[in-house]
C-alpha cells in the first residue's frame, strides 16, 4: 500500500501501531516531542491483561514477542493490605488478580517495566523515530480528483506530509485539540507520588514478608493516604534479538514499584507548589506526610531513588467519548482520546487494544469508513474500562463522582 501514516508521540500505543504497520510492509515516521525514549520516568510497572497482551502479539514480529514475554518480570496473582500506622495486617487474598477474573487467561498476563517495554518497542524501527519533534498542527490539502493529504508542522519549523496523522500524543493531545475541540477530560481530584525503591538485602530485612508477595496497599484511613506497591523482579533473558539489532539493555534490577495516592487535600499542598518540586523534595514532603506511619513502611519512602519520584494529577475521559465526524487523514488512539485513572489498569491495555483494530482500518486502505468503524469500536472497547477505573478510583482514593469534578478545558 502506497501510503504514510504519520503518528505523533512515541509512547506505548504509538510504537506498538508502528510494529504492525512495519511488519505489513506500511510507510510511517514516529514524531516524539521527548529528547529521548527515556527523557523522563513515566511511571514502572505496567500490567498488561490478556486483551493487551493479545493486542500486542498481533502488533509484534514472532522474535519481538518472545523477548517482550522474556524481560517481563514474574507475576504473582495475589493482594495483601496493611495497616499503615500499627503495621497490621488487614487482608490477604491469594489469587486477586486487578485484571479481572472472567475468562481470564494467566499466561496472557505480564507485569512489565515500562521503560524496558518503551525501549522493546524501538526495536527494528530506530530509524522511523525523530526525537525533541514538537507537534504543533496539521494542515489538510486537497490536491483534487479526491485525493487529500495532511502535513504535520513542528516547532522547529519543518513538516512533515503523509496520508494519515494518528494522534498518539497522550493525554494533552494537541492533535485531539485541533481534531475535536469539543471533547474534554476532568480531574478526578486524585493526585500519585510515584517512587521507586530498590529491593536491597537492607529492605528485605526491614519490611514483613507480606508486604513482598504481591501487589500490597498501606492504607492511612484516617489521612486518606495509601502506598499501592508491587515487588518488580526479573527473570533471566535468554531470548535472542531482533534480526538487525544489535543490542537491548532492559532493566534487571529488582525494585518495588509504589505509589502514594490520596485525594489532592491529603498532601497538604497545592498542586502548583507540588509540580515545582524536584524529586528529592517530593520524597522529603512524602516522608512528612507519613512520619506517624510504621517506620517499616516509612523506609520503602526513606530507601527510594533520589532521582525516581514524580508527582501527577489524576484526570480522566468521560466514559461516553465524544462522537465526531471522521476524518479520513487524521485520528486518535491510547490517552490521547481515552485517558483514564491508572486504578483500573486499564489505560495501557486499552491503548494497545486500539492498534489491531486500526491497524486493519490502514490496511484495507484508509477508507474513510473503516476509520469510522475504527473509532466507534475503540469507543465501545474504552468505555467500561473507563467506568472501572473510576470504580477503582472509588476504593482506593475516595473518588466522588463525574458530576463533582472539575471539567478540564486544554
Amino acid at each position: 500500500m502506497d501510503k504514510t501514516v504519520i503518528i505523533i508521540g512515541g509512547g506505548i500505543s504509538g510504537l506498538a501501531l508502528a510494529q504492525g504497520l512495519s511488519n505489513n510492509g506500511i510507510k510511517f515516521k514516529i514524531f516524539e516531542r521527548d529528547e529521548a525514549i527515556n527523557f523522563r520516568d513515566q511511571g514502572y510497572r505496567v500490567r498488561v491483561s490478556p486483551e493487551g497482551s493479545n493486542a500486542l502479539k498481533t502488533m509484534l514480529s514472532e522474535d519481538l514477542w518472545n523477548l517482550f514475554k522474556d524481560s517481563c518480570a514474574r507475576t504473582t496473582f495475589g493482594m495483601s493490605s496493611i495497616n499503615a500506622i500499627d503495621g497490621k495486617l488487614l487482608k490477604r487474598a491469594p489469587n486477586f488478580s486487578p485484571v479481572g477474573k472472567s475468562s481470564m487467561d494467566e499466561n496472557m498476563v505480564f507485569s512489565a517495566d515500562r521503560t524496558n517495554l518503551r525501549n522493546l518497542l524501538t526495536l527494528t524501527i530506530e530509524n522511523h523515530i525523530e526525537y525533541n519533534k514538537k507537534f504543533i498542527r496539521y494542515e489538510l490539502i486537497n490536491y483534487g480528483g479526491g485525493g487529500s493529504k495532511v502535513v504535520a508542522h513542528f516547532s522547529d519549523g519543518t513538516s512533515f506530509e503523509g496520508d494519515l496523522i494518528v494522534g498518539a500524543d497522550g493525554v494533552n493531545s494537541k492533535v485531539k485539540k485541533q481534531l475535536i475541540p469539543q471533547c474534554k477530560t476532568f480531574d478526578t481530584n486524585g493526585r500519585f507520588i510515584f517512587g521507586k525503591t530498590e529491593i536491597s538485602n537492607h529492605i528485605l530485612d526491614t519490611l514483613p514478608a507480606s508486604a513482598m508477595e504481591w501487589i500490597t496497599t498501606v492504607n492511612d484511613a484516617e489521612k486518606g493516604l495509601m502506598i499501592f506497591m508491587e515487588p518488580i523482579k526479573f527473570k533471566p533473558i535468554n531470548s535472542k534479538l531482533p534480526d538487525g539489532c544489535s543490542k537491548f539493555s532492559p532493566e534487571t534490577t529488582d525494585y518495588i514499584y509504589w505509589v502514594l495516592l490520596g485525594q489532592a487535600q491529603a498532601f497538604e499542598k497545592s498542586d502548583e507548589e507540588l509540580f515545582k518540586m524536584s524529586p528529592s523534595q517530593l520524597k522529603e514532603h512524602q516522608l512528612h506526610l507519613v512520619r506517624n506511619w510504621d517506620p517499616r513502611f516509612q523506609e520503602i519512602i526513606k530507601s527510594s531513588f533520589d532521582n525516581k519520584s514524580c508527582y501527577l494529577g489524576v484526570t480522566s475521559s468521560f466514559p461516553d467519548i465524544y462522537q465526531w465526524e471522521t476524518n479520513e487523514n487524521v485520528t486518535l488512539i491510547g490517552d490521547a482520546v481515552h485517558n483514564m485513572s491508572p486504578t483500573g489498569g486499564a489505560g495501557a491495555n486499552t491503548a494497545l487494544q486500539d492498534c489491531p483494530i486500526l491497524l486493519d482500518a490502514i490496511k484495507n486502505g484508509l477508507k474513510k469508513e473503516d476509520l469510522n468503524q475504527y473509532e466507534a469500536k475503540m469507543r465501545l472497547n474504552a468505555k467500561p474500562n473507563i467506568e472501572g477505573s473510576l470504580m477503582g478510583a472509588k476504593r482506593l482514593y475516595n473518588f466522588k463522582s463525574i458530576e463533582e469534578c472539575k471539567v478540564i478545558d486544554q
